[in-house]
Formats: C-alpha cells, sequence, structure tokens
C-alpha cells in the first residue's frame, strides 16, 4: 500500500536527478569551452592573461527552473497530504505558505492555505516562515525557502538569469608560460603578476583576468592556464539579490536540501511510514 509521503519522495528524487544531470553538463560545458589566453600589452614587459568562452546555453535555466518547480511542489502536496490526514478534504486554496512577515501569514491562514492539518502540523509551517529568520539573527532575504518561493515564481514568468564566472574561493588559477616561438629556451624572468580579478564574467573576445609583469621585454611570451570557473547566477533582480554571483549548483542542492528536511519534519504527522 502507497504511503501518503511516497509522491513527494518521488518528486525530491526527481529533482536530484536534474541536479546531477545539471552538474555533468556544466561540468562538461565548462571543460570544453573557456580558456585562458595572452597577449602582449603595448609595454613589452606586460602580459595581459584573459578568459575566452561564451555564455552558457539557455538549457541550463531550464533545467533549475524545472528542480525549483519540482521542490516548490514537493511542499504544497505535503500540505495537501496533511489535510487528508486529518480526515478533511483539501480544495485549491490549500498551498503551502511562504510569508515575508507574520501579517502575510495571517492572510495565508485566512486564505485556507493551511485550514484543516493539525496543530502541531500548523506550528511547524510557521516556524519554518523567511520571517523567523530574524528570530534566530538572521536576514529575511537569507532563508533558502524564500529564495524557492521567488525562484518558482520567477520560472513561471522568465527563465532564470545565469551567467558564466569565476567565483572566488572556487578553486586555483593556474598558468603555465612557454614561448610562441619553436625551441626558444630563453630564461623568463617574472617580477609580479596583478591579483586575479574576481567574480569574472568571460566573453568571447576575452575578459581580463590579471597582468604579467617581466623583468625585461619578452615579446615572444605565451601564457596558457586553466581557471576556477563556476556557472554562477547573474543579476536576479532586488529578490534574489542574495543569489547573484553564487554558483548555481550550490543553491540548488541549498534549497533541494531545505525541502527534503523540511519534509521529512512533517513525518511524524504519519506514523505507519
Amino acid at each position: 500500500m502507497a504511503h501518503p509521503f511516497d509522491g513527494i519522495v518521488q518528486k525530491i528524487e526527481r529533482a536530484d536527478e536534474h541536479i546531477k544531470n545539471l552538474n555533468d553538463e556544466i561540468g562538461a560545458f565548462v571543460e570544453d569551452n573557456y580558456r585562458i589566453v595572452s597577449k602582449s600589452d603595448d609595454d613589452p614587459r606586460k602580459n595581459i592573461i584573459s578568459v575566452v568562452g561564451p555564455d552558457p546555453p539557455l538549457h541550463f535555466s531550464v533545467i533549475v527552473g524545472e528542480i525549483v518547480h519540482q521542490l516548490r511542489s514537493s511542499l504544497d502536496h505535503v500540505i495537501w497530504q496533511l489535510v487528508l490526514a486529518k480526515g478533511n478534504v483539501p480544495n485549491r486554496n490549500h498551498q503551502f505558505p511562504i510569508c515575508d512577515s507574520v501579517q502575510k501569514f495571517e492572510t495565508a491562514r485566512k486564505r485556507g492555505n493551511i485550514k484543516g492539518i493539525s496543530h502541531t502540523a500548523a506550528t511547524l509551517v510557521e516556524e519554518c516562515q523567511p520571517y523567523w529568520q530574524l528570530k534566530r539573527g538572521l536576514r529575511v532575504e537569507q532563508s533558502m525557502l524564500r529564495a524557492l518561493r521567488e525562484m518558482n515564481d520567477t520560472d513561471k514568468h522568465k527563465l532564470m538569469v545565469i551567467v558564466v564566472a569565476q567565483i572566488g574561493g572556487g578553486g586555483t588559477t593556474t598558468l603555465a608560460i612557454g614561448s610562441s616561438t619553436e625551441g626558444d629556451v630563453s630564461p623568463i624572468s617574472i617580477i609580479g603578476v596583478t591579483p586575479p580579478k574576481s567574480p569574472l564574467r568571460p566573453y568571447e573576445e576575452g575578459a581580463e583576468l590579471c597582468t604579467m609583469h617581466f623583468g625585461e621585454q619578452q615579446p615572444h611570451v605565451q601564457v596558457t592556464g586553466k581557471a576556477p570557473i563556476q556557472i554562477a547566477f547573474g543579476d536576479c533582480g532586488p529578490s534574489l539579490t542574495a543569489l547573484t554571483q553564487n554558483p548555481v549548483l550550490h543553491i540548488v542542492q541549498q534549497l533541494r536540501d531545505r525541502a527534503a528536511s523540511l519534509i521529512n519534519s512533517f513525518s511524524r504527522e504519519f506514523p505507519t511510514r
């Protein structure tokens, strides 16, 4: 006999599949499309190091939208099952409210969003609301549940804004220095490298990463290498500012873990599970 949570668990598992596929696709895309190039500056003792690569495909945004939809929908399914568990009949007004203030939560309650669930479950729903972040010394904007709501609402009307960026702390930039002239083994005197710019959005024509300074003229120096490129959220609008420049995979995994943890907290309402 199916358990009331079986369908909800499958939604989380479907989100997991999308996250894995997104991880694989992002890894392959970054490996195949981004490279470091160098060119001489007007000053022959300088070399401009740039990262070259295209914007990511819109396909990534579609996958993120699918992940968000499954997670947001799974929470609404929880409310539906909680209503049934109390022997009541759910309707189109039932959904998992995600509110930024007490007033908005009370409005959701009056609309019947959680009508018919147990008192214990209703308390759990309230205590996970974004405005409760304030009681924990955090900002409402830091709530992953709020981010899930905003991302789901955004995806109903347009694709998530995703860009390529070099995220600080995401890895180490490695540079290989040699000569562009075959057989040239002349010593290369390096006296300094400017700090890498971060975050950085690569372009087809190249985005400047740093400048390498030489002790003497080096017209034939060639620099190649790897930069820690990650797919990140771009300008998502004022309601999702906290996501800007954050790695997509990191955010969707946090959303998934928050939804799964929250769903699990309601399992006590179903003692046969």
